[in-house]
């Protein structure tokens, strides 16, 4: 039995043998107590008061168990059928009550004692009924409410003897050593160790399975008896031939004297029918109970036959994928080795079941065990990883401190070379400039090697002329070529688009690398550089780009070193050849960022030919034809303006809150020597008519807070203007339909659509100054003599995604164009960052306005796509169209913010800015904290005065590369007079 290997095996043999020679008592005394029951009643003056005929069986049941009970009472019954059959029927009150000590027993409802009184009083009141309803209703066939009072005889005759059975079972679970209890099945689960073991209560508990085969089985045998009654019909004929044949036989009428003869007898037998009475209930009703005597044995057994083979090892299964299922990935294979301990010897489904089981789960312990593995090279390429980093850190600082001395150096080189007008100082100064540009050329390959390696070189693709890259690389390389006495042989297909679209900078540097390596290893002869199409389809063309050189060419053994880094080809005769090996090793890994990759073929002695493969979207498939005329129609492109009047004594007031139109319009009209005055908001611009008078005002519309339209109502309102001599002219970049229908409606004299045309701005002043008298025109010699003269700064035709000449147009001269540039650059950060907040918050008044303000700004400098997908989500701002603005705004964001920088990499002010700030002294780190200690102390007071003093003697400075950043933001915070942001960028890292 469960539990007997925690004692010695003496002792198990004696609860074995205790068990026995117990239930082989139970069983004698429970047959004789039902062949016998009269001899176990309790009789007071003839009246019984107590009866204990069920007691045995009682017993019986709470001691072994439904398995062991219910065989033991299918053999009481059948011995009880062959001795008495009259009788039988009413064992189904015997049955009932081992049913139900069992099924509480294994509950453990013994435990407590009131749970043995409920079990005692549901038991109770079960006989009783059963007796009654066996000995009673159906054998007396008593069916009417007169046999009620019966029920209460049975009721308290059986009082006594359940209830001491159950409180004497109670006692014996709950006070019995421990020992004792092991020699029956119901009382182990009374033990501790029953109670501690959760292995032991798994096999103990009912399965699922198995409780709805034997609830099939007794619902089976409940259908069955039913029919019984209707069998009964059909049988009767067959029922009345059994007895007359019997009669025939005379066994049992023999002492009979029968005066009739067998047809006679057999003609009465044949006028019998069935009747449905009380006697063919009662009838019903011993078979139903003769069936449930016999069917729920075997159902119990079934049961547990189900729940040992069947049931037992789905549940040991499904505990375990339970288990396993809850388990993290750390505890899985903990919990998967248990897997092992299911064992499982049915030869059916359920083994292959189990099988699969384990195999899964080691499957699944060998794929973690797996990603362990991986997960500790992770970590281990992450140490290496880190590592590189580091080195490529030190590469690029070390690269960075030499940079800031070459710069210098530079600097004062090129101070020398301008100033100095002795041959033998500007040749020693020449030397230097060449010899200092090589050395951030070397600087250069460093930091793209270590950009490589660090995974932090990125492919950005912009639009580009390809015939100005090219005019690029020729003068370039033209001078080294010449230096060296060597040819320069160009063969460029005239069919290639002129404008494509991929990353500039880099492909001019891959080009750069290839060409400089053939000037390099090339003695005499020439260089050729040959660019065709090798592949045009509709959006995408491929171009070979090949450059072949008559040097002294590759062996063919040192063709794998040519791409490795710091590795030099034929170090011995290349010795006096400058270079790191960094060229060849960076220039392929560019390539294949791009989808390509260089190939060589070399002759040695004879020369090598380097080519490859280029990709790139075709924008404009307008053919390149002669790249070096392209190229001059672009620098020789102008402008020409002139003054159409001059008015130095009108007064205008110019409202935008965009800064670079309010630039735009001063540019405009520079010439015209209007007295302009700008505002940036409505409030500010009601603020200044308090105290001027103007002769025009131009206002925008779309401002934020207040806009156009409610300054010119509130401007009305407070009668700020005389109407008659002030007009007022509104600004917008929405010229639709409807517009100046629209202006004129609310007071507006006239509208002027953005970007401004610089002819129809005069035309709208001359139409309302002039009849005042406050304009002048200028004679015609003067218009003719007066024009820009200025050409296309070069620095803007690198701008990649505007049109310069829309842009000139729209802001009246190239100088201005470059102004209204810079003022569009330095802006583009805080209205980045107004957008972005304003989408975030789903500010959609706000949005609008800020996207409408980029809308302007851009058309203006000539961004078309730009303006136009601001003019969307403009459209889609006043829709309040969610979806578009989430789709569209970050499209918008990457655009703005890939201009901004591409102005910004362009404007020469900002190198020059560089070069300053490099030949500054570098400031300690001691004095910048003191520095920032004083800005703490100030700021504290809100003393700006003082705090700008700090910061106009740290600007004297070169700052840390580690602070620079902290300390932008800190001018940043001042500018704005923001204190708190002040206080918490000083607080960082104190």
């Amino acid at each position: 039995m469960a539990g007997f290997d925690k004692y010695e095996k003496s002792t198990v043999v004696t609860n074995v043998i205790i068990g026995t020679v117990v239930i082989l008592t139970l069983m004698w005394l429970c047959v004789f107590a039902s062949l016998h029951c009269e001899l176990f009643n309790l009789e007071v003056d003839g009246v019984v008061i107590a009866a204990f005929a069920i007691m045995p069986y009682l017993v019986l049941g709470g001691l072994y168990g439904y398995v062991v009970s219910l065989i033991a009472f299918l053999l009481e019954f059948i011995y009880v059928l062959v001795v008495d059959s009259d009788n039988v029927y009413k064992m189904s009150i015997n049955l009932a009550a081992i049913l139900c000590f069992t099924l509480f027993g294994q509950y453990r409802w013994f435990a407590t004692k009131k749970k043995t009184a409920i079990c005692a009083a549901v038991t109770l009141v079960v006989v009783s009924f059963m007796q009654f309803f066996s000995i009673v209703v159906v054998d007396e066939r008593m069916y009417t409410l007169d046999a009620f009072p019966y029920f209460m005889k049975y009721f308290f005759r059986a009082i006594v003897e359940v209830f001491l059975t159950a409180f004497l079972l109670h006692f014996y679970f709950v006070k019995a050593p421990e020992k004792t209890k092991y020699a029956f099945p119901l009382s182990v689960t009374y033990t501790k160790f029953y109670c501690s073991d959760k292995e032991i209560r798994r096999r103990f508990k009912k399965t699922r399975v198995s409780i709805k085969i034997t609830a099939i089985i007794i619902l089976l045998e409940l259908v069955l008896g039913v029919f019984v009654g209707f069998f009964m019909v059909a049988l009767f004929p067959d029922i009345k031939s059994i007895i007359f044949n019997s009669l025939q036989r005379g066994e049992i009428f023999s002492d009979v004297d029968l005066q009739m003869t067998d047809s006679a007898l057999k003609q009465h037998f044949d006028l019998l029918t069935f009747s449905f009475d009380t006697t063919t209930i009662s009838y019903d009703i011993k078979m139903l109970l003769l069936m449930l005597c016999v069917g729920i044995p075997i159902a119990g057994i079934a049961n547990f036959y189900t729940k040992v083979a069947i049931g037992a090892p789905l549940g040991r299964m499904s505990d375990f994928m339970q288990e396993y299922a809850a388990a993290d990935d750390e505890n899985k294979l903990i919990v998967g080795r248990q897997v092992d301990n299911i064992v499982v010897n049915t030869h059916d489904e359920i083994s292959i079941v189990n099988d699969s089981i384990k195999k899964t789960v080691h499957a699944i312990e060998d794929y973690i065990k797996h990603i362990n593995e991986e997960h500790e090279l992770e970590k281990e390429l992450e140490v290496a990883k880190k590592a590189s980093e580091t080195k490529s850190a030190f590469l690029s600082n070390v690269s960075h401190e030499i940079r800031t001395p070459i710069n210098a150096i530079l600097g004062m080189d090129e101070m020398i070379l301008r100033e100095s007008t002795q041959d033998e100082i500007l040749k020693y100064a020449d030397d230097i400039r060449s010899a200092g540009n090589n050395l951030l050329g070397i600087i250069n390959d460093i930091l793209d090697f270590s950009k490589i390696e660090a995974g932090k070189m990125e492919i950005v693709p912009v639009e580009y002329a390809c015939s100005s890259l090219i005019n690029d690389l020729i003068n370039m390389i033209k001078k080294r070529a010449e230096d060296k006495g060597l040819e320069l042989i160009i063969k460029i297909d005239p069919e290639i688009p002129n404008i494509l679209y991929g990353d500039e900078i880099r492909v001019k540097q891959i080009m750069t690398n290839i060409l400089t390596n053939a000037v390099k290893y090339t003695e005499k002869g020439s260089i050729t550089l040959d660019i065709q199409t090798k592949c045009c389809q509709e959006d995408n063309i491929i171009i070979r780009v090949s450059v072949a050189d008559t040097g002294i060419g590759i062996k063919e053994e040192d063709m794998p070193k040519l791409y490795g880094a710091f590795e030099r080809i034929d170090e011995r005769h290349n010795r006096t050849i400058e270079g790191t090996g960094l060229g060849m090793s960076i220039t392929q890994d560019l390539l294949e960022m791009m989808g390509s990759r260089l190939e060589v073929t070399s002759i040695f002695g004879q020369g090598s030919t380097f080519f490859f493969d280029l990709q790139q979207k075709i924008v404009d498939d307008t053919p390149i034809g002669n790249f070096e005329q392209a190229l001059n129609r672009s620098i020789a492109s102008r402008e020409k303006y002139h003054e159409s009047f001059i008015a130095p004594d009108a007064k205008i007031l110019v409202v935008d809150d965009t800064k670079m139109n309010l630039t735009v319009i001063e540019n405009l009209l520079k010439k015209t020597q209007l007295q302009i005055d700008t505002a940036t908001s409505g409030m500010e611009c009601i603020d200044m008519l308090h105290y001027k008078h103007y002769d025009m005002i131009f206002l925008d519309h779309r401002m934020p807070e207040m806009d156009g339209i409610e300054t010119f109502r509130l401007i009305q309102k407070n009668k700020l203007i005389d109407k008659e001599k002030t007009p007022v002219i509104a600004l917008t970049a929405n010229a639709v339909s409807g517009s100046r229908e629209l202006y004129l409606s609310e007071g507006f004299d006239d509208y002027i659509s953005k970007p401004i045309d610089p002819i129809l701005l005069e035309v709208v002043i001359l139409k309302y100054l002039l009849p005042k008298g406050l304009a002048k025109v200028t004679d015609e010699s003067d218009k003719e003599k007066d024009h820009f003269e200025n050409d296309i700064p070069l620095w803007i035709q690198n701008i990649n995604g505007i049109d310069i000449q829309k842009g000139i147009n729209n802001c009246g001269s190239p100088s201005s164009f470059e102004r209204v540039l810079k003022v569009y650059e330095e802006g583009a950060s805080d209205n980045i960052g107004a957008i972005e907040n304003s989408f975030e918050n789903s500010d959609f008044e706000n949005y609008t306005i800020k996207v409408h303000a980029l809308k302007s700004s851009s058309r203006i400098i000539g961004a078309e796509h730009l303006a136009t997908l601001a003019e969307e989500l403009e459209k889609a701002g006043n829709d309040q169209n969610d979806d578009i603005i989430k789709e569209k705004t970050p499209m918008l964001l990457k655009e703005y913010i890939e201009l901004a920088d591409s102005i910004k990499r362009a404007d020469p002010d900002n190198a020059r800015k560089q070069d300053d700030d490099s030949s500054k002294e570098l400031i300690s780190h001691d004095r910048l904290k003191e520095a920032y200690d004083a800005i703490r102390e100030t700021a504290q007071m809100f003393d700006y005065d003082s705090v700008m003093m700090v910061i106009d003697q740290v600007n004297t400075y070169a700052i840390p590369e580690e602070e620079k950043e902290r300390y932008n933001n800190l001018k940043e915070a001042i500018r704005k007079a923001d204190w708190n942001e002040i206080s918490s960028i000083l607080e960082e890292n104190r």
